[in-house]
């Protein structure tokens, strides 16, 4: 096993980072929007050395858009992502999953996002910026609720213990 710390505060730090970048076949990091990019070591500067490069950045609300400075926390991200509406008892606020669910979620869309990305390369030779937004991953799993509206005209709620009322299994 071998593993670095690296200071993206100073010059080596970002020296040895665009270095190990360039020659890897993915870069996946969740820091904050705008925090690679003020050390001259994001998509658009790493691109420029390496036309091929992908890097795939995880935020809670993505790069860009109305929330994107914002920190999420698992319970923000699952609520602002629609989660907690269908989440829990009907007679009782909604509640949080008991682990960071959201991000789990988030993992699995920028699993998905590299290999793709990877695929692209292999195709054209061209890298690409992944954008993952844990709060719009998270949204795209209630993608069902419409079509239960569309075939039943039922609205996913609250339901209880494993989603049915009086709970058990499914």
């Amino acid at each position: 096993q071998r593993g670095i710390t690296l200071n993206l505060d100073t010059i080596q730090g970002q020296s040895i980072f665009r270095d190990l970048a360039t020659r890897c076949d993915a870069v996946i990091e969740s820091f904050q929007p705008g925090y690679l990019d003020a050390r001259e070591v994001g998509y658009d500067s790493l691109s420029r050395l390496e036309s091929s490069i992908v890097v795939v950045s995880i935020t809670a609300f993505g790069q860009d858009g109305p929330y994107s400075a914002y920190v999420g926390t698992d319970l923000v991200i699952n609520a602002m992502g629609g989660f907690l509406y269908v989440t829990g008892d009907p007679d009782r606020p909604p509640v949080r999953i008991g682990f960071p669910q959201s991000w789990l979620i988030a993992g699995a869309a920028a699993s998905a996002g590299t290999a793709l990305a990877l695929y692209h390369r292999t195709s054209t030779g061209e890298g690409q910026h992944v954008d993952v937004s844990a709060q719009a991953a998270v949204a795209r799993t209630l993608d069902r609720s419409p079509a239960f509206w569309d075939v039943g005209s039922q609205v996913l709620t609250r339901n209880g213990l494993l989603g049915r009322p009086g709970g058990g299994p499914l």
